[in-house]
């Protein structure tokens, strides 16, 4: 399954992130809880719609945690679902896989919790490429309630392009690196994030 080759090393990810069936609830403190009054800061998603929706689903009852909220492993995990699906659109799916015995994986990752989702609620995606190289890419996720119109949560990838057999990083092929060409002179119109490269610290007035 594609979605295990997709994601990275670190044990989160490896139990949450990849194509994972069993899954025990986290019982870890959300971080989104801390982003409730945060709502006007960041607005709805007015400005932010053209970018393309890349993932859709709702919360599940089992992603919840004591908190009565999206626990924030499963932020991750949905993220990891819009990954996939924003790899399948550029061609580097199971196919690309098979035929090359090339994938990615991912090597940092900085999420940012801005607000709280709860049981049931619909959920989407949308992905905006930053940047590539013959062996790298990198790439930003939105997360937004659908109903409501806000964003609540984002997260900046970096993964670097791997030979299977080699176990080490190998140039893209002609044509997946073509795509990503136009992918990305399509994505220079939109703005960049404000979340992209921020460092994690308490920030004192």
């Amino acid at each position: 399954m594609k979605r295990n080759a997709t994601i990275g090393c670190s044990p989160t990810q490896a139990s949450v992130g990849g194509g994972c069936r069993q899954r025990d609830r986290i019982r870890a403190c959300n971080a989104a809880s801390c982003g409730t009054n945060r709502l006007e800061e960041h607005g709805p998603i007015v400005t932010r719609r053209e970018i393309p929706e890349t993932w859709r689903e709702h919360v599940r009852s089992e992603w919840c945690d004591y908190n009565n909220h999206l626990n924030l492993a499963y932020y991750v995990l949905i993220f990891d679902h819009a990954t996939d699906a924003f790899y399948d659109s550029l061609g580097l799916d199971r196919s690309y896989r098979e035929a090359t015995n090339c994938s990615t994986f991912a090597v940092e990752s900085h999420t940012v919790y801005l607000a709280e989702l709860l049981d049931g609620d619909e959920v989407f995606c949308t992905t905006q490429l930053l940047d590539y190289d013959e062996r790298r890419l990198h790439y930003f996720h939105r997360l937004y309630h659908s109903e409501k119109r806000y964003l609540s949560a984002t997260t900046e990838l970096l993964a670097v392009h791997v030979d299977l057999g080699l176990r080490k990083t190998a140039p893209m092929a002609p044509g997946l690196l073509e795509r990503l060409s136009r992918e990305l002179e399509d994505h220079r119109r939109f703005p960049r994030p404000d979340q992209q490269g921020q460092v994690i610290g308490i920030r004192r007035k």
